[in-house]
């Protein structure tokens, strides 16, 4: 009975310690990076006094130079600890990541390019609708965006970053660690909820957070039926590269309230059928416990 509760406490402080893992090697890399232009304004220090060099570190550590290093340095420290975690602690039963990863490998590809568009518009929508009645979370969300460097100017680095080792590090610690934690102590629909909630709050801003939510969601559905990384990982990464690139060419609508919850509504059904065909071709690795767990 110690025994079972023990492990039960050990998972319970696995669901919450990945996130904070990332928040900690955020905040040591942002110390680093605050050192590092103090002694780089110091050493390009030309007269001004005290104010004049907090200001050149201010201006420094705001660069492209420091977005940079912020978005290559961050990701690869925190895949260097989570990837071993993950395959010595949380993959149990060692099957092959792309063998078997589909019973109906048509069904998949056809559901995660659905399910990929249609989350893209429905959070796309969601967002508008959350941003129209509360503006200040619409401003604060297009002042990060801005500050991140996302958008038609985006660097070669800052789109490595978003389409590749954001998605691979968010599902590996969601996912990944978090969700297959959370599983062991509790139902499969409260451990999608719980990854979705962590996941959110992960991007520390109300307007991404809702959206960041929807989306691990239904990502944590689609893990739950396929117990791979790589599908949801493809799923992310998709989502990411058409939100940083793909937005611009998508046809939206919306101009009056009617066509606005059309567009909305379509785009949930569209959803929804990529989740279908998700399913359809979902290999059986979790059948057995459905009738209990969701």
């Amino acid at each position: 009975m110690d025994r079972q509760k023990n492990e039960r406490l050990q998972y319970i402080f696995w669901i919450f310690l990945p996130i904070l893992i990332n928040f900690a090697i955020q905040l040591y890399i942002g110390m680093v990076e605050s050192g590092y232009f103090t002694l780089k304004a110091i050493s390009q220090y030309d007269g001004g006094g005290y104010e004049g060099l907090l200001e050149k570190v201010a201006q420094l550590a705001l660069s492209q130079e420091a977005n940079n290093i912020t978005y290559m340095s961050y990701p690869i420290a925190a895949l260097l600890i989570f990837i071993p975690i993950y395959f010595k602690k949380f993959r149990e039963d060692k099957r092959p990541i792309i063998k078997g990863a589909s019973d109906y490998l048509p069904a998949t590809m056809a559901g995660i390019v659905l399910f990929t568009i249609g989350a893209q518009y429905a959070c796309t929508y969601i967002m508008s609708a959350v941003g129209t009645a509360v503006p200040s979370w619409l401003q604060e969300y297009e002042e990060l965006i801005e500050t991140a460097g996302i958008g038609n100017d985006m660097s070669i680095i800052m789109g490595v970053y978003a389409v590749v080792l954001a998605p691979i590090l968010e599902e590996l610690t969601f996912r990944g660690i978090t969700m297959k934690a959370a599983s062991k102590v509790m139902p499969a629909y409260a451990a999608i909820i719980v990854q979705a909630l962590l996941f959110g709050a992960y991007h520390m801003n109300p307007l991404q957070g809702i959206y960041a939510f929807a989306l691990g969601a239904g990502l944590g559905y689609v893990m739950y039926r396929y117990d791979n990384l790589l599908i949801t990982i493809c799923i992310h990464m998709l989502f990411n590269m058409i939100g940083s690139f793909g937005v611009d060419f998508l046809p939206m609508g919306g101009d009056t309230l009617l066509s606005f919850f059309m567009w909305t509504l379509g785009s949930l059904i569209i959803t929804y059928l990529g989740i279908l065909l998700l399913s359809k071709g979902a290999p059986r690795v979790n059948i057995s416990k459905e009738s209990a767990d969701i």
